[in-house]
């Protein structure tokens, strides 16, 4: 709630009650006709993962490139895909996989 205005601060897309990505809601919407619990179907190859990199908004909770902001990660690097969580620079659940639907798979099999 901000104190000043008394109304609620709009920080990002949501995903079942947690923070999103602006631009995968879009895709789910789009390519999986909105139903989130689909996701995975998205993953199948690098292809949305490099329009996620693209396409990265500074206010969305989860990431597909290294950077300092906290949130949940997906990245790809040499040539594995990482995912793990950051809050105020701290990483921490970090796993690493060969392909991109495993590492999909780990991200988001909490949301639903």
């Amino acid at each position: 709630m901000c104190l000043w205005h008394g109304r609620r601060k709009k920080r990002g897309a949501r995903f079942n009650g947690v923070m999103s990505s602006i631009y995968l809601d879009k895709l789910i919407e789009s390519k999986v006709s909105g139903d989130k619990k689909r996701i995975l179907e998205l993953f199948q190859d690098d292809s949305v993962f490099l329009e996620l990199v693209r396409n990265e908004h500074s206010s969305d909770w989860f990431r597909f490139q290294e950077n300092t902001f906290d949130g949940e990660y997906l990245i790809k690097k040499n040539n594995k895909y990482v995912c793990f969580q950051q809050d105020r620079g701290i990483k921490f659940g970090t796993a690493s996989f060969e392909n991109i639907a495993e590492a999909a798979k780990y991200l988001f099999k909490r949301r639903y």
